[in-house]
C-alpha cells in the first residue's frame, strides 16, 4: 500500500511540474527540500525531463546521472564565471534552490579561512559618473558583515557565520577592551590608510583610483553593539560546531564595557559622515543591543550576578535614549541626540 500510495503521489507531482514547465516556458526545473531526498521522485523527473527537450532538470540531492545538468544549471542560472571557487560551487550545489542561487552575491565577496566579509571585491567603481565618490571597498567592514551575516543565516548558511565568528573573536582578543575600528583588512590588518593611485587611469577614465579606505580612522561606536550580537548566538544556536563557553562571555564582556562607555559619546555614525560627529540615535541603540544580548547570554549561562549587570546597563542606556532622543510630539526618535533630524536606519529599533 506505501509503494503504491508513493507511485501515485510522485507521478501526480511529477505530471503536474512538466505540464507546468511547458506551459509556462521555464528554462530550467529544480528540485530541492524534503522532496529531493526521495530516488524514485528524482528519478522519474529524470524520466521527463529527457523526455522532454525543451529544459533541464537539477536536483538538491543528485543522483549520478543528474549531476552535470544539475551544475549547468547552476552555472547558468547565476552568471557565475568559470573562475569561481569550486568551493563556492560546492555550497551552491548542496542546495539548489533559488535562494541560494541568489544569496551567491552576497556570499561571493567572503574569505573562506579567515571568516573575513569584504564589502565588494571592487575599487573606485563611482557612486555614480563623474561623482568623485570612488571608494575602497575591499575590506571587512564590521557593520556591513553584520547584516551580511544575518542574511545569510537566515537561508541557513551557517558555515559563513561560524567562520566570520572566529573573525570577530580574533578581534575581541586583539582588541582587549579597547577602541574598534569600524573596518579591517581581510586578515585583522588595522592599518588600511587611503592613498590615490595617480598612474591608474580608472573605471572608463573616472579618477580618482584609491587604495585604502580612510574610515578606518572614524570613530563608530555601533560597531560593539555588531561584534556582540553575532558572537552572543554561539551561546544559543545548537547548529554551532563550537558552542559560546563561560570564557568566551568574559572576553565579550570587555566588547559590552565599550559599549557602555561609548553609547553617549559622539562618533561618524551609521553613515559615515565625514568631518561631522554627534551622538548618533542609532549608535547609542546598538550599545544598548549590546549589553541587553549579555544580559541574556548571563542568563543562559546561568551567570545571575553578570545578567542583572548587564540589565543595569542597558537600562541606563535605554533611559538615555529616551530621554534625549524621543520627540513625543512626533512619535518617532531623531537621528541624533538633541535634534530632531530624521533617520532611516531608527527603522531598524524594531528588530533590535
Amino acid at each position: 500500500v506505501a509503494a503504491s500510495f508513493q507511485e501515485a503521489v510522485t507521478d501526480v507531482l511529477v505530471r503536474k511540474a512538466i505540464l507546468a514547465c511547458r506551459e509556462h516556458d521555464v528554462a530550467a526545473l529544480q528540485v530541492g527540500g524534503g522532496v529531493a531526498a526521495n530516488s524514485r521522485l528524482r528519478a522519474m523527473v529524470a524520466t521527463g525531463a529527457m523526455s522532454s527537450k525543451r529544459w533541464p532538470m537539477a536536483c538538491s540531492r543528485r543522483s549520478p546521472a543528474a549531476v552535470g545538468d544539475t551544475l549547468r544549471v547552476v552555472r547558468v542560472s547565476s552568471r557565475i564565471s568559470s573562475r569561481a571557487s569550486s568551493p563556492l560551487m560546492a555550497w551552491l550545489s548542496a542546495d539548489c534552490v533559488t535562494p541560494r542561487c541568489a544569496a551567491a552575491r552576497v556570499k561571493l565577496p567572503s574569505r573562506r579561512l579567515l571568516g573575513a566579509i569584504v564589502a565588494a571585491m571592487t575599487t573606485s567603481v563611482p557612486e555614480f559618473q563623474n561623482s568623485g565618490r570612488n571608494w575602497d571597498y575591499r575590506y571587512c567592514w564590521i557593520r556591513d558583515a553584520y547584516y551580511t551575516v544575518r542574511a545569510l543565516n537566515r537561508l541557513g548558511a551557517v558555515d559563513i557565520l561560524e567562520g566570520y565568528l572566529v573573525y570577530l573573536r580574533n578581534l575581541v582578543d586583539d582588541s582587549a577592551g579597547g577602541h574598534v575600528q569600524p573596518v579591517y583588512g581581510v586578515g585583522l590588518e588595522p592599518g588600511i590608510g587611503e592613498s590615490i593611485v595617480e598612474t591608474v587611469e580608472g573605471y572608463r577614465g573616472m579618477k580618482p583610483v584609491r587604495v585604502g579606505n580612510q574610515a578606518h580612522e572614524h570613530l563608530q561606536h555601533d560597531v560593539y553593539g555588531q561584534i556582540v550580537l553575532p558572537l552572543v548566538q554561539a551561546f544559543f544556536d545548537q547548529r554551532l560546531l563550537r558552542p559560546g563557553t563561560v570564557d568566551d562571555f568574559h572576553a565579550l564582556e570587555k566588547v559590552g564595557d565599550r559599549a557602555f562607555a561609548m553609547h553617549d559619546q559622539t562618533d561618524a555614525g551609521l553613515w559615515e559622515f565625514r568631518g561631522r560627529a554627534e551622538v548618533h540615535t542609532y549608535t547609542a541603540a546598538m550599545c544598548w543591543a549590546a549589553c541587553d544580548r549579555l544580559a541574556k547570554a548571563a542568563d543562559h549561562l546561568s551567570l545571575p550576578d553578570r545578567a542583572a549587570f548587564w540589565r543595569e546597563q542597558a537600562q541606563i542606556i535605554r533611559q538615555r535614549i529616551e530621554a534625549e532622543a524621543y520627540l513625543p510630539d512626533e512619535g518617532r526618535f531623531a537621528a541624533s541626540f538633541g535634534n530632531r533630524e530624521l533617520d532611516a536606519s531608527l527603522l531598524q529599533l524594531t528588530d533590535l
